[in-house]
């Protein structure tokens, strides 16, 4: 998702309601939901909107390119300082979450 003016580029997560079928699937989308509009941290992605239609819940949020750090150390051996930054910012989001209950 791609807004023309300013440029700024979403990242839609799109959850098919049929895929919930249990009380805890429910739980969890919506804990996952409330979770995120409480965040407000630079290293975690930012929910700008949800909404809904009849068959899917939509969750509009900061698009966060670069790959997943998982992927990359596959193909690459990350330096001790991106390691120590990146480890940083991780402690300092989980930190951020705690301090808001999750």
């Amino acid at each position: 998702v791609q807004v023309k003016r300013p440029r700024h580029i979403f990242a839609l997560k799109v959850i098919d309601k049929s895929s919930l079928t249990t009380a805890d699937a429910r739980d969890s989308a919506l804990r996952e939901l409330q979770a995120m509009q409480s965040f407000d941290h630079p290293s975690l992605a930012r929910l700008h909107c949800a909404f809904q239609t009849s068959t899917m819940l939509c969750l509009c949020m900061d698009f966060l390119g670069g790959g997943e750090c998982f992927s990359l150390m596959k193909y690459t051996r990350f330096p001790n300082q991106v390691l120590r930054i990146h480890g940083a910012q991780v402690a300092l989001a989980l930190d951020h979450m705690q301090q808001l209950g999750y």
